[in-house]
Protein backbone atom coordinates (compact mmCIF):
# COMPACT_ATOMS: atom_id res chain seq x y z
CA UNK A 1 0.00 0.00 0.00
CA UNK A 2 1.24 3.32 -0.70
CA UNK A 3 1.79 5.87 1.54
CA UNK A 4 2.47 2.98 4.48
CA UNK A 5 2.85 5.44 7.42
CA UNK A 6 1.56 4.79 10.83
CA UNK A 7 -1.63 6.84 11.53
CA UNK A 8 -1.57 9.55 14.60
CA UNK A 9 -5.09 10.00 15.07
CA UNK A 10 -4.51 12.78 17.93
CA UNK A 11 -3.14 14.87 15.24
CA UNK A 12 -6.74 14.38 13.28
CA UNK A 13 -9.85 14.51 16.43
CA UNK A 14 -10.52 17.94 15.97
CA UNK A 15 -11.38 17.17 12.45
CA UNK A 16 -13.31 14.05 13.66
CA UNK A 17 -15.17 15.52 16.14
CA UNK A 18 -16.39 18.36 13.39
CA UNK A 19 -17.53 15.29 11.09
CA UNK A 20 -19.45 13.38 14.05
CA UNK A 21 -21.36 16.92 14.53
CA UNK A 22 -23.22 15.64 11.42
CA UNK A 23 -24.67 13.18 13.08
CA UNK A 24 -27.65 13.13 15.13
CA UNK A 25 -26.74 10.95 18.09
CA UNK A 26 -25.38 11.97 21.54
CA UNK A 27 -21.90 11.81 21.60
CA UNK A 28 -19.73 12.34 25.16
CA UNK A 29 -16.18 12.08 23.58
CA UNK A 30 -14.00 11.01 20.55
CA UNK A 31 -10.77 9.48 22.27
CA UNK A 32 -7.13 8.45 21.00
CA UNK A 33 -5.92 5.97 23.50
CA UNK A 34 -2.80 4.08 22.95
CA UNK A 35 -3.87 0.23 23.45
CA UNK A 36 -8.03 -0.34 22.85
CA UNK A 37 -8.08 -3.70 24.82
CA UNK A 38 -6.23 -2.23 27.74
CA UNK A 39 -8.61 0.38 28.40
CA UNK A 40 -11.11 -1.61 28.30
CA UNK A 41 -10.16 -4.19 30.89
CA UNK A 42 -8.98 -1.69 33.26
CA UNK A 43 -12.19 -0.31 33.37
CA UNK A 44 -14.02 -3.42 33.30
CA UNK A 45 -15.16 -3.87 29.94
CA UNK A 46 -14.85 -6.89 28.03
CA UNK A 47 -12.59 -6.78 24.93
CA UNK A 48 -10.41 -9.18 23.95
CA UNK A 49 -9.44 -8.27 20.76
CA UNK A 50 -5.28 -6.61 20.60
CA UNK A 51 -5.69 -5.39 16.87
CA UNK A 52 -9.14 -3.04 17.63
CA UNK A 53 -8.63 -0.39 16.14
CA UNK A 54 -12.09 1.56 16.93
CA UNK A 55 -14.67 0.85 19.46
CA UNK A 56 -18.16 2.76 20.90
CA UNK A 57 -19.32 2.60 23.73
CA UNK A 58 -22.28 3.46 26.23
CA UNK A 59 -22.07 5.05 28.95
CA UNK A 60 -25.17 3.64 30.99
CA UNK A 61 -25.59 6.86 33.47
CA UNK A 62 -26.01 9.37 30.70
CA UNK A 63 -26.95 7.41 27.24
CA UNK A 64 -23.94 9.45 25.38
CA UNK A 65 -21.41 7.40 23.65
CA UNK A 66 -17.89 7.62 23.67
CA UNK A 67 -16.06 6.20 20.60
CA UNK A 68 -12.26 5.16 20.98
CA UNK A 69 -9.64 4.86 17.96
CA UNK A 70 -6.21 3.89 18.24
CA UNK A 71 -4.17 6.25 19.25
CA UNK A 72 -1.73 4.62 16.26
CA UNK A 73 -2.51 3.18 13.34
CA UNK A 74 0.64 1.24 11.81
CA UNK A 75 0.46 -0.04 8.50
CA UNK A 76 0.48 -3.54 9.15
CA UNK A 77 -2.77 -2.78 11.44
CA UNK A 78 -4.66 -0.51 8.51
CA UNK A 79 -4.08 -3.24 6.36
CA UNK A 80 -5.46 -5.91 8.24
CA UNK A 81 -8.71 -3.44 8.90
CA UNK A 82 -8.91 -3.08 4.78
CA UNK A 83 -8.40 -6.43 4.16
CA UNK A 84 -11.35 -7.31 6.68
CA UNK A 85 -13.42 -5.09 4.86
CA UNK A 86 -12.52 -7.10 1.57
CA UNK A 87 -13.47 -9.95 3.31
CA UNK A 88 -16.58 -8.38 4.05
CA UNK A 89 -17.36 -7.81 0.48
CA UNK A 90 -15.84 -4.10 -0.06
CA UNK A 91 -12.86 -4.80 -2.46
CA UNK A 92 -14.09 -2.32 -5.07
CA UNK A 93 -14.29 0.49 -1.59
CA UNK A 94 -11.29 0.06 -0.01
CA UNK A 95 -8.84 1.73 -2.57
CA UNK A 96 -10.83 5.11 -1.00
CA UNK A 97 -9.48 4.48 2.24
CA UNK A 98 -5.76 5.19 0.90
CA UNK A 99 -5.58 8.31 2.61
CA UNK A 100 -5.16 8.49 6.03
CA UNK A 101 -7.58 11.17 6.54
CA UNK A 102 -10.51 8.81 4.96
CA UNK A 103 -9.21 5.73 6.67
CA UNK A 104 -9.89 7.70 9.86
CA UNK A 105 -13.49 9.20 8.40
CA UNK A 106 -14.49 5.80 7.59
CA UNK A 107 -13.83 4.66 10.91
CA UNK A 108 -15.43 6.81 12.82
CA UNK A 109 -18.23 6.24 10.80
CA UNK A 110 -18.15 2.86 10.84
CA UNK A 111 -18.14 3.63 14.54
CA UNK A 112 -21.33 6.32 14.44
CA UNK A 113 -23.04 3.55 12.75
CA UNK A 114 -22.65 1.36 16.16
CA UNK A 115 -24.23 3.64 18.04
CA UNK A 116 -27.13 4.45 16.05
CA UNK A 117 -27.79 0.83 15.21
CA UNK A 118 -26.65 -0.81 18.00
CA UNK A 119 -27.76 -4.02 16.42
CA UNK A 120 -26.18 -3.76 13.54
CA UNK A 121 -23.25 -6.28 12.03
CA UNK A 122 -19.70 -5.30 11.21
CA UNK A 123 -20.75 -5.45 7.65
CA UNK A 124 -23.59 -3.55 8.03
CA UNK A 125 -22.09 -0.15 9.54
CA UNK A 126 -18.55 -0.36 6.96
CA UNK A 127 -21.74 -0.01 4.03
CA UNK A 128 -23.22 2.68 5.94
CA UNK A 129 -19.73 4.39 6.05
CA UNK A 130 -18.94 3.86 2.67
CA UNK A 131 -22.25 5.29 2.10
CA UNK A 132 -21.75 8.29 3.98
CA UNK A 133 -17.98 8.82 2.39
CA UNK A 134 -20.25 9.09 -1.15
CA UNK A 135 -23.08 11.27 0.43
CA UNK A 136 -23.75 14.80 0.67
CA UNK A 137 -21.07 15.95 2.82
CA UNK A 138 -18.60 14.24 0.23
CA UNK A 139 -16.24 17.42 0.25
CA UNK A 140 -17.87 19.46 2.32
CA UNK A 141 -16.22 19.26 5.58
CA UNK A 142 -14.85 15.82 5.17
CA UNK A 143 -11.19 15.26 6.93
Amino acid sequence: MKGAETIRTESYLAQLRAVATRYDFPLEEIEAVQDIMQWCNERGIEENNSWRVGKCLRNRTNGKYRILLAAEITPEIKNSVLAAMEYRGFGNEVSSLEASEKFLEHLLLHEIAHAKHETWEEKDCDKWAFNELKGPYKGHGSI
